[in-house]
């Protein structure tokens, strides 16, 4: 053993540390919907020409009839009002992904543990990977579904409703009805419904629910069709002090389809992130592996590339998802624009005085804060410390410019970056402060 190596400390290390079973609701409200109405079957085998090998989709149909009123004095002999089948394609153009991720082999000489080789070192990455990458990937579909939103049968953009009382907990059940009647009177299927906070409460006090003082039981309302997710009042303009959000779906109308790259002849024999020590293992020098992982937590399916350098000893790797949401023909006559998908408004919540008087305090807001970093001072970084985020370089890090910098501190910490004009800045609701190679540098940001 090296002097080097004498010298370290002998460390423990936790597996899967964090928040690394958390999952958004937004995931199966999406699947669900998805396959809850098998009238036209668009899933993922029917845009593969062959495993790997994807194609447009054209599905031919004939339309709603809307203009049908006849009269009865003309006959068969007069002509007739052509029907033809029409025609829409479907192509799947949507893809999200990781960073791309290393791993050094030197860094795995320094893990005491024997358990830890490359492969259970790839895994952990990932699983530490994966909760934020589940939160990005719900906002991406939110931020989606709430633009493909349609209007209502009035021709609003949105409705306001109310489903519960949030300063009594009293659940209102005239919100969900006024939902499922705008979708009866339109001829569209009962809606699954996304929702934020007031969703949330509605659900938990129906739970409870029992008799209430009108002499209704509230526990017989049905709310195995809601689904509740943070990301969707928080997403649209942050402003959920003035009511939440509810997006409704007809699940007649709404297709979600996903697409893997690396399947057939396109798949490698080494096919996931087990096989990491064998890519090493076999000793080829330059190799690749081209597979799949499915996410445990949400069963969602993604592409896995995996390279391994055998100069710089460094494995790199990436996952991507691609898929694609669709809005199946007009279902529906002389309302131009109603699509199925719908968007309602809550009312803001009411918050109860304090008993003694004292003042509820407004959500904070995050602002920005920034540093001013001299490059000269950092010609290369072996130590951090980050908001607390420790961490030591086997070898140092050279920074040439701010953006170096910044991925160096976005690797190194858990907060996000960015540089801005001279400065790096995050956004957060309190300043910290940052040093680098055992404090010669200190970084205090305001």
């Amino acid at each position: 053993m090296s002097y080097q190596n004498a010298n370290i400390l002998i460390q423990q290390f936790v597996n899967n540390y964090g928040n690394t079973g958390r999952s958004y609701s937004v995931f199966p409200f999406v699947i669900q919907t998805s396959t809850a109405n098998n009238k036209v079957i668009l899933d993922p085998n029917t845009f593969l020409r062959a495993g790997g090998k994807l194609r447009q989709v054209r599905l031919t149909y004939w339309p709603i009839l809307c203009d049908t009123e006849g009269d009865c004095s003309t006959n068969l002999c007069s002509p007739g009002v052509r029907v033809e089948p029409k025609q829409v394609m479907f192509d799947i153009t949507r893809c999200f992904s990781s960073k791309v991720y290393s791993i050094d082999k030197d860094d795995i000489r320094l893990l005491d543990n024997n358990q830890w080789d490359f492969t259970n070192t790839a895994k952990q990455i990932i699983v530490s990977a994966l909760p934020d990458l589940r939160r990005g990937l719900a906002i991406e579909w939110e931020t989606l579904l709430y633009s493909m939103a349609g209007i209502h049968t009035d021709g609003n953009d949105e409705h306001r409703i109310t489903v519960t009382n949030t300063s009594t907990g009293v659940v209102n059940p005239i919100g969900k009805l006024d939902i499922e009647r705008e979708y009866l009177d339109a001829g569209f299927m009962s809606p699954n419904i996304l929702g934020g906070q007031e969703v949330y409460y509605w659900k938990a006090m129906v739970g409870i629910g029992g008799l209430n003082a009108q002499g209704q039981y509230i526990n017989q309302v049905d709310t195995s069709n809601a689904w509740y997710d943070e990301g969707l009042g928080d997403l649209i303009l942050n402003d959920t002090a003035n009511g939440g959000h509810i997006i409704s779906i007809d699940p007649q109308v709404f297709k979600y389809v996903y697409y893997l790259e690396n399947a057939g002849i396109f798949r490698t024999d080494l096919l996931s992130i087990e096989d990491l020590g064998l890519l090493y293992k076999r000793g080829t020098g330059d190799a690749f592996i081209e597979g799949t992982l499915v996410d445990p937590v949400t069963g969602i399916a993604w592409d896995l590339y995996i390279k391994y350098d055998v100069c710089d000893h460094l494995w790199t790797f990436q996952f991507r998802h691609r898929y694609d949401f669709f809005v199946m023909p007009d279902i529906a006559c002389n309302i131009q624009g109603v699509n199925g998908i719908m968007h309602w408004r809550t009312c803001a919540p009411v918050l109860a005085p304090c008993p003694t008087g004292d003042a509820i305090p407004s959500p904070a807001t995050a602002q920005f804060f920034s540093w001013t970093p001299t490059l000269a001072d950092l010609p290369t970084i072996s130590q951090s410390i980050i908001g607390g985020f420790e961490t030591t370089q086997n070898s140092p890090v050279a920074i040439t410019s701010l953006a170096d910098l910044a991925a160096y501190m976005n690797q190194n910490s858990q907060i996000t970056f960015a540089v801005n004009a001279s400065t790096i800045r995050y956004s957060g609701y309190t300043a910290i402060t940052a040093t680098f190679n055992n404090a010669d540098v200190t970084a205090t940001f305001a």
